[in-house]
């Protein structure tokens, strides 16, 4: 997914233990606090569970686990953030868990930089960039490549909870 240049896009900056990202707003439907998610047995360590999102069961992913970010102490406090995404003409929906919301940011694209490739400890295949903010440097994903198409096969069988096979996204080394 690419940004255009000499544009505004919104982001939502959130925390992942001392971890700051950021995801296009498009994606978003909704954020709440923590409320009961119920594991789904035999399914994989990405897959917290499930909850009931405006009457429909949709998975919630443990972020820390799915991104390779050690969970802080606080982890029991954290948020659910709920995205759909279009991936391969089909629709998803899933939760993904943060530690907190900080902030909604319109960026000028002209202030997105790209990682530098020397001594990089992410994956620059699911990043947009990187941005300085008030909260210091914020990483821009590219969430429809972080859940790729293996992920809307585990997601589209929902129903049956088939969440076993859903794939590890390294994006820190």
């Amino acid at each position: 997914m690419e940004i255009e240049r000499n544009n505004t896009t919104p982001f939502l900056e959130f925390k992942l233990a001392k971890e700051l990202f950021a995801i296009k707003i498009e994606n978003v439907l909704e954020v709440f606090s923590k409320q009961e998610i119920t594991p789904v047995p035999k399914s994989s360590d990405y897959v917290m569970g499930v909850i009931n999102f405006r009457g429909n069961i949709i998975p919630v992913i443990d972020t820390f686990t799915k991104f390779n970010v050690n969970k802080p102490p606080s982890f029991n406090k954290s948020v659910i953030i709920i995205l759909e995404l279009t991936i391969e003409n089909k629709i998803i929906k899933f939760g993904i868990i943060a530690d907190k919301v900080l902030d909604v940011l319109d960026i000028e694209n002209t202030d997105i930089y790209n990682l530098p490739e020397i001594g990089n400890s992410y994956n620059s295949e699911y990043l947009l960039g990187i941005i300085d903010d008030k909260f210091g440097y914020v990483i821009l994903l590219d969430i429809v490549k972080i859940f790729s198409k293996e992920d809307v096969k585990v997601f589209k069988d929902n129903k049956d909870n088939h969440f076993a096979d859903i794939e590890p996204v390294k994006i820190s080394n």
